[in-house]
């Protein structure tokens, strides 16, 4: 690893803020995900960041280069999630990198990788579903409150114009 990047506290700030975000809505709030920053990836320049996954004692780290910097917030948001979504599919990882090493992985366990990032992937879409459940019915409570105001407004000027 190359010296150590130092971004602004604002910078450093933004990409916490982002981490927290996507790492709820990604149902990953059971990793602890820690963001390092560094000057460059050797082995490739141009790369924005790398996230090293743990997902048997649930952590990650993710550093970013001062590439990513250079996107603008939609890049950088992406980056993030791209990021993440590696320690979503870090079971199937770590089995494909046992294949590379020339172990034996069983059919249950290659079952059990796909199932528990099924598993992930359907809890992280049903919380965004209830998310979004909550603010439709939220949005309606208001308009009923609304109309309610507006008939008890014009029930009253009626009565005081008569």
């Amino acid at each position: 690893m190359s010296d150590p990047f130092q971004p602004t506290d604002v910078q450093k700030a933004e990409v916490s803020e982002a981490i927290k975000y996507w790492r709820n809505v990604l149902f990953l709030s059971h990793y602890r995900i820690t963001p390092m920053f560094d000057a460059y990836d050797e082995a490739d320049p141009d790369t924005r960041a790398k996230c090293d996954p743990n997902s048997i004692y649930k952590f990650a780290t993710v550093t970013f280069m001062p590439k990513f910097f250079t996107d603008g917030k939609d890049g950088q948001e992406q980056s993030v999630i791209h990021e993440l979504l590696h320690c979503v599919l870090e079971p199937l990882a770590m089995l494909y990198r046992y294949l590379l090493d020339g172990k034996l992985v069983t059919r249950q366990q290659y079952r059990d990788a796909i199932e528990e990032v099924v598993v992930h992937l359907t809890t992280a879409f049903q919380k965004l579903e209830e998310e979004r459940q909550q603010e439709i019915s939220d949005l309606r409570a208001e308009v009923e409150r609304m109309k309610a105001a507006g008939q008890t407004s014009g029930t009253s000027q009626a009565q005081s114009a008569g």
